[in-house]
């Protein structure tokens, strides 16, 4: 069984925006970014409209987010993030005076939630972007976070990647859980009990 339970020395990137580290806001828009692009465009934003309330969003989030409780049950920083982004949007909608020009479609989509299809592709885009900037860091080789993509994401077995990479069982389940420890420190309040899906 692997676990990424982070030690009490190690701080997550909510820690580090929370403290107003630069390299950790820098982190968070590169992680999230892509994510909030996606959500404004598919709420009927051009694209310099949509820099615009991105940038309005991270505003908001810098202002409250001492207000976000990772321990309240069902609450993740990702639905916090859209809440605050369906509110930004609706307001630059209402400041544009543009929703007399929106489509009935289009209206419903600024406050539609997120289907599961696109919950998932959100899920496993923030990792995959958080592992590319943990090797690009030099904090992550790339052995660990291959292997943790062929476990997680081609739902590939310990033994699997072993006979794949040559290398023992336990040498892959040490590189995964090492993946999995790093992410948990970046992403601890969106992914709180990341864990292997199990087997050998």
């Amino acid at each position: 069984m692997l676990t990424a339970e982070s030690s009490s020395t190690s701080r997550s990137l909510l820690d580090g925006l929370r403290l107003q580290r630069e390299e950790d806001w820098r982190r968070f828009v590169t992680i999230y970014s892509p994510m909030l692009a996606s959500w404004c465009f598919h709420k009927g934003l051009r694209d310099h409209d949509a820099v615009e309330v991105i940038q309005q969003v991270y505003s908001n989030v810098f202002s409250h987010l001492d207000d976000f409780d990772h321990h309240s049950p069902g609450t993740t920083f990702r639905g916090w993030l859209y809440t605050i982004t369906e509110n930004v949007v609706t307001e630059f909608y209402r400041q544009q005076n543009r929703q007399e020009e929106l489509t009935p479609q289009a209206a419903n989509a600024i406050h539609a939630p997120v289907s599961v299809e696109e919950d998932q592709a959100d899920r496993a885009g923030l990792i995959r972007r958080a592992l590319q900037l943990l090797e690009a860091e030099e904090e992550l080789p790339k052995g660990p976070r291959e292997a943790f993509l062929a476990h997680f994401f081609e739902h590939k077995t310990h033994a699997e990647i072993a006979e794949e990479t040559g290398l023992s069982v336990g040498a892959v389940r040490n590189r995964i859980n090492r993946a999995a420890t790093k992410l948990k420190q970046i992403l601890a309040p969106e992914f709180p009990h990341l864990a292997s899906k199990g087997g050998s």
